[in-house]
């Protein structure tokens, strides 16, 4: 028996949807799928009307967040295993479920992640930041996942049992995007409950353009700061984090930083809202905002 619970904000998920009922419905195992739309915009909630009995569709009044709407699935399923995805997923393999029921009796006290992918064919220029760093960055197999496997968790199609989630819950705190699936692969960690990574991705169906991407790039780093600061006892988990570890070993340069941010962040931003990716100086580009805000979160 499995829920699958899908968070949707502002995205169709009708191919999704059915996909997965095609797959399930193979499978013989006893099934719900469950979304709850975070406050989507009038046009995306019409999609429902179209969709079948089996699914369970909840409306939110107003946007909770990413982490507050993965907890919230908990007062809403009946089974005991929850298969979550992100509503841009594009189901590709035809084992998919399959793989997955397979090994979950093998694993009852684990979390299984699947992992993502993204399109081998290459986005127009206005979509080449997010497609590149997804590349690089995002596509792992299971095995390279393994080397890291807490810091590799990822939110977008992962199984948790409903006693693991009610016991470690997501933090509310974090209401905007980014990082909340480091944190709760970190409470994992530090409960010892085992991370599973296989080889059972879904692919990447919404690459941001430049502009949005960069936007939420700046969203994950505020609550990065967040993390900073609210956990400043956890040195582990801070030595999982490449940006902080980064910003920790060369502290002592940014001033140096910063005023290299402040020149020339603006043609920086020129360059990669315009596609001429390249990842450092992206990396750079987020170290340099991360110090930035710091700076001037200090002095208020």
């Amino acid at each position: 028996m499995i829920s699958v619970c899908i968070p949707v904000f502002n995205f169709s998920v009708c191919n999704l949807v059915n996909e997965l009922n095609i797959q399930l419905a193979k499978s013989n195992v006893v099934y719900e799928i469950i979304l709850i739309d975070d406050a989507s915009a009038t046009e995306y909630r019409d999609q429902y009307k179209t969709m079948t009995a089996s699914i369970t569709y909840i409306q939110l009044g107003q946007n909770i967040g990413r982490a507050a709407i993965r907890n919230l699935f908990l007062q809403k399923v009946q089974y005991d295993h929850l298969l979550f995805l992100d509503c841009d997923s594009i189901v590709f393999k035809a084992d998919f479920i399959v793989s997955y029921l397979n090994i979950i009796s093998k694993y009852p006290n684990s979390v299984l992640c699947g992992g993502r992918i993204y399109p081998n064919e290459v986005p127009g220029k206005e979509k080449r930041l997010n497609w590149k760093y997804g590349i690089k960055v995002e596509s792992k197999s299971a095995e390279e996942r393994s080397h890291h496997a807490y810091a590799s968790f990822m939110t977008n199609n992962f199984i948790v049992s409903k006693k693991i989630l009610n016991s470690i819950r997501f933090d509310e705190r974090l209401n905007n995007y980014g990082h909340e699936d480091t944190l709760w692969g970190n409470e994992l960690r530090k409960n010892n409950i085992e991370i599973i990574h296989i080889d059972n991705p879904v692919l990447n169906g919404a690459i941001e353009n430049n502009t949005e991407f960069l936007r939420k790039t700046r969203t994950a780093i505020t609550n990065l700061l967040f993390i900073e600061k609210n956990y400043s006892a956890d040195k582990e988990l801070f030595n999982c984090i490449s940006l902080i570890r980064f910003y920790d070993r060369y502290k002592f340069a940014s001033g140096l930083f910063n005023g290299l941010f402040i020149i020339f962040s603006p043609l920086i931003v020129w360059l990669l809202k315009r596609g001429i990716v390249n990842l450092k100086l992206f990396s750079f580009y987020k170290l340099g905002y991360f110090i930035h805000i710091k700076k001037q979160q200090k002095s208020v």
